[in-house]
């Protein structure tokens, strides 16, 4: 499938596979400690954010051309914090090519039903492009 090579294909039925990023460990990055800088985090895609604890939940979608200057932003939004007491906040990214961006955020808001609206996210038109979730296997 050439959704993040060269071709623009048809819009997949199944969700394609993402590399969505993980610390060296393996594990996905805890939000409060992580660093973008350090990381090594350049350039744009999609991000996703939820926490853990008893009832897990999606917290928030987006994408940037600058998805460093994006978390650094959400690091300082208070309705987003107010959900690191829920056992903690994760994050975790994917870089998407820009054409098909806001079509992965639409899948994925539409199918996590993120706790936090993205008002960008409300405003796409472009049709979903089904991806796998962060942490979800292939079949």
């Amino acid at each position: 499938m050439a959704l993040f090579g060269r071709k623009k294909p048809t819009i997949p039925t199944r969700p394609t596979p993402v590399d969505w990023a993980r610390n060296p460990r393996g594990q996905f990055y805890k939000f409060l400690t992580f660093e973008p800088e350090k990381a090594g985090l350049t350039g744009g895609g999609v991000y996703v954010l939820w926490h853990s604890g008893v009832q897990p939940r999606w917290v928030y979608v987006g994408h940037s051309d600058n998805i460093a200057a994006d978390l650094d932003t959400l690091a300082d939004n208070d309705e987003v914090m107010e959900y690191n007491s829920r056992g903690g906040l994760f994050v975790t990214w994917a870089p998407i090519k820009p054409e098909y961006r806001q079509g992965v955020v639409r899948f994925l808001t539409e199918s996590m039903e993120p706790l936090i609206e993205n008002p960008k996210a409300a405003r796409i038109t472009e049709e979903p492009v089904p991806v796998l979730v962060p942490g979800a296997k292939a079949a």
